[in-house]
């Protein structure tokens, strides 16, 4: 640490000369040998400051005028907004359950709050950032490309769906039925193949295949097939080449795999691909339905376009993992309390957490965003790229 950082100086002395045994004087007698201990300052306690409204006495007419208070100061005790901003840090980023939460500033600065209290400091948090995550919303739907996914919350005894769209500087949530997805949005859309994405995107979204979730599905049927050697492995390989070669393309060039590269690397799909399906035909059906693999085998032959867009355009990532990543705290949220009472709690939960995701990725300070006047311009909530 640079010595202009430095706090406390602690100088210590030698009393008796190593040589002779004399008595020191406390001369420097050259720059001194330095070690630094860096610690945390004691927690400071409640600070209380009192507003005084005046009242003065005019001296010609002799009314008696008070001033006014503050906006902000609206009652006669209240919480500022650096607590508020604390009780929102530990609910929604570091998800404290209330209990923990109450105990922490307790004993950490003396502060004593009720449950209701930090629910009321929560829901004004929450109203502080309207705008912004209005603004956020905004950014998400305008991304050129978003990787999408989904996970299921219990709120108020039901199951409701939380929806995620997100690239590796935005992150927007929102809670819905299971098919509400991104309906507004017209990039290209990174997903799991949930029909809904299918069925209720624009027509002018593309759609991009999660190719991890295809690199699970394939390994469920060679073994359920007991077949290491057979299709699902060699389409396993085919399309862990593929993503090398997008790879070398996009570090070699910045852009996309030629176009010889690409048709080469379909026709390899295809070729793969019609004998497995000729195979599964000439099976007998099953009681219900189709044979796992030929499922799979189906859709990939159906979807090869979107399984493979990522070497197209370099855009485009090999996964949609980003989006998985962003689900699982609201995972971890569940688990640490079960679900949500209200409705209202777990949209409060879904906007602040898209905030913070945002902040984090942009490395950006959670408590700046936190304090920040509801009025005050946000820096560095950057543009949608173009």
């Amino acid at each position: 640490m640079a010595s202009e950082q430095v706090g406390v100086h602690v100088d210590h002395w030698p009393d008796r000369c190593d040589g002779c045994g004399a008595a020191l004087p406390r001369i420097a007698a050259g720059a001194p040998a330095r070690r630094q201990v860096h610690d945390l300052p004691d927690p400071p306690p409640l600070a209380v400051t009192e507003h005084r409204a005046q009242a003065v006495c005019c001296p010609g007419c002799r009314t008696r005028t008070r001033a006014a208070f503050p906006a902000a100061v609206a009652g006669p005790v209240q919480f500022g907004p650096r607590l508020e901003a604390w009780v929102a840090y530990l609910r929604y980023a570091q998800h404290l359950p209330t209990a923990r939460l109450r105990d922490l500033l307790r004993e950490l600065h003396g502060v004593s709050l009720s449950t209701g209290t930090v629910e009321t400091l929560c829901r004004r948090a929450v109203a502080r950032q309207a705008a912004r995550a209005s603004q956020l919303r905004a950014q998400a739907l305008a991304l050129p490309v978003a990787c999408m996914d989904e996970t299921g919350l219990r709120v108020a005894g039901a199951m409701r769906w939380l929806h995620v769209s997100c690239d590796d500087r935005f992150t927007h949530y929102r809670l819905g039925a299971r098919s509400a997805i991104w309906a507004e949005y017209t990039g290209i859309a990174v997903h799991d193949r949930l029909a809904s994405y299918w069925t209720r995107l624009s027509d002018e979204t593309a759609h991009g295949v999660c190719n991890a979730h295809l690199l699970r599905n394939l390994e469920e049927i060679v073994e359920l097939e007991k077949a290491p050697d057979g299709w699902a492995a060699a389409m396993q390989t085919l399309l862990r080449e593929a993503r090398d070669t997008a790879v070398h393309w996009c570090n070699t060039t910045g852009g996309p795999v030629p176009e010889p590269v690409r048709r080469q690397t379909a026709a390899a799909w295809d070729a793969l691909l019609a004998p497995v399906l000729d195979h599964y035909e000439s099976l007998p059906p099953p009681a219900c339905g189709r044979h796992r693999g030929h499922n799979l085998a189906l859709a990939l032959w159906t979807l090869r376009d979107a399984c493979l867009l990522f070497l197209a355009d370099p855009r485009v990532p090999f996964t949609n993992n980003l989006a998985e990543q962003a689900l699982r705290m609201a995972k971890l949220q569940m688990k640490i309390s079960g679900g949500f009472r209200t409705p209202a709690g777990a949209e409060r939960f879904a906007r602040m957490r898209g905030l913070i995701e945002t902040a984090r990725k942009q490395g950006h300070n959670l408590l700046d965003l936190l304090r920040l006047d509801p009025e005050a311009p946000v820096p560095w909530l950057d543009p949608v790229p173009p």
